[in-house]
């Protein structure tokens, strides 16, 4: 018999690459995460906030 916890299955939004195209190492987040990441900045050199929702991330995957 296995115990919850190994067959718990837990719906990720893909990041990577963010909603600006830039290719990072994050790259599956639980929905409504913020994240940031050194490569991708605005015009002013400062960094840009993500939100992993579906409107920006509608892919999705199932993990365990």
């Amino acid at each position: 018999m296995t115990s919850p916890n190994e067959r718990a299955l837990v719906t990720l939004r893909v990041v990577s690459p963010c909603e600006h195209g830039v290719e990072h190492d994050i790259l599956e987040l639980s929905e409504g995460a913020v994240f940031s990441f050194p490569a991708c900045k605005d015009s002013r050199g400062n960094p840009r906030y993500h939100v992993a929702d579906a409107t920006h991330y509608p892919r999705t995957v199932r993990r365990r």
